[in-house]
């Protein structure tokens, strides 16, 4: 997991794999500080707390296991780039149909899964989002996908 967060920061693997978290942790904040990638008051142990979580995140949505099926319709985005480096998930609108009575419509959108939450890729989703949450939201009724795909 830390190896995201180090390929994040632009940091090669080499020597990289023989550290252990605190160590590679480190040299992560030591090198984000002066690339404006993490603010000044956060140190090892805030990064270490929050890798914590992550993992016990990760660990608890591998093990889950829906049991209802839902009537809302799901919004899938899809990324039209992959990450030089990391693995990016694959979206299959057949899964979520067995999770849900509503629609299910894909979304494509810029950038990798790992990226497209920031700049430049950002806005696009954020539109994207907002065209399908903003009509519905505005009159009290759930968001539609535009077509079932």
């Amino acid at each position: 997991m830390l190896s995201r967060f180090r390929a994040d920061a632009g940091m090669s693997s080499d020597g990289m794999d023989a550290l252990d978290d605190n160590a590679l942790i480190a040299a992560l904040v030591g090198r984000s500080h002066p690339a404006g990638r993490l603010p000044g008051r956060i140190e090892s142990t805030t990064v270490r707390r929050m890798v914590e979580a992550v993992r016990a995140n990760g660990e608890a949505a591998g093990g889950y296991r829906p049991g209802a099926v839902t009537d809302a319709d799901v919004h899938l985005l899809t990324v039209s780039e992959s990450h030089p480096t990391l693995k990016t998930p694959s979206v299959n609108p057949d899964a979520w149909r067995a999770l849900t009575r509503g629609r299910v419509g894909t979304v494509p959108v810029p950038g990798s899964h790992h990226d497209m939450v920031h700049p430049p890729y950002v806005a696009e989703p954020a539109g994207r989002i907002a065209e399908v949450v903003r009509p519905h939201q505005a009159a009290g009724r759930p968001a539609r996908p535009a077509a079932d795909t």
